[in-house]
């Protein structure tokens, strides 16, 4: 069995744990997948989504995260497994769309109850995350 082929059937599993909303299940097939094929676009890309919405479903208002240190802490690694998995996909496929347009977001909706909303919002990641068609009209987002 190839790489490519290991590799698609834990996707495939992950995919289909993720539709069930067996989020755990999702996470540890996609990471299957990006263990048995390490240059898999597709294994990067699905973690850092499934960490996205996994933050942005426990991210709570701002007053609530500073009210729950521990919630913020543990919501805030959510945010922080999705960059690594996100930019890990973007460094093996650098103009790949859908990748930029999700790493936006994730810093769009960044909150560190320690430094406020849109912490995330140097420089430095508004350069990383500029759309490569900036005409489209779905994909632009106001940083």
């Amino acid at each position: 069995m190839s790489l490519d082929a290991g590799a698609s059937i834990w996707l495939k599993r992950g995919a289909e744990a993720y539709a069930n909303m067996r989020f755990a299940d999702a996470v540890h097939d996609f990471e299957e997948a990006g263990a048995t094929d390490p240059r898999s676009v597709k294994a990067q890309f699905a973690l850092g989504v499934i960490y996205f919405i996994q933050y942005l479903n426990g991210k709570g208002t701002p007053s609530e995260l500073m009210e729950s240190a521990q919630m913020a802490e543990e919501n805030a690694a959510f945010a922080v497994r999705a960059e690594k998995h996100l930019q890990q996909a973007l460094e093996l496929h650098p103009q790949n769309e859908p990748v930029m347009e999700y790493l936006a977001g994730l810093y769009f909706h960044w909150f560190d109850p320690a430094l406020g909303p849109s912490a995330r919002l140097d420089d430095e990641n508004k350069e990383t995350v500029m759309p490569v068609q900036p005409l489209r009209g779905d994909a632009v987002i106001q940083l």
